[in-house]
């Protein structure tokens, strides 16, 4: 029994070496995603201000010509932002399945 424990002791240092490059790898990019997480919500809060100091110092209908001249790029944003945090989830989901 005692020959038993010691194998599966030194089986699992084993794999405790060498799965913990993965999990340092996997908190190194679980911290970053937060930190881009963070980044985006920051943006979009200070997207939101700045839309609503535009919309009380123009009057009605400049405003609704300005967020027709703006809509495009609004749209190009999202997608972007969006393709990139899919990908980088897909990443993350492809580093987890080993």
């Amino acid at each position: 029994m005692t020959a038993e424990a010691r194998k599966a002791a030194k089986l699992e240092k084993k794999l405790k070496i060498l799965l913990g490059g993965f999990q340092s790898r996997a908190l190194g990019l679980l911290k970053q995603h937060n930190e881009l997480w963070e980044q985006v919500l920051n943006i979009c809060l200070d997207l939101l201000l700045i839309h609503e100091r535009i919309s009380c110092k123009m009057c009605p209908s400049t405003y609704l010509f300005f967020m027709y001249i703006t809509q495009p790029y609004r749209i190009t944003g999202l997608v972007q932002g969006f393709f990139f945090l899919h990908s980088l989830l897909q990443t993350i989901h492809q580093l987890f399945k080993l």
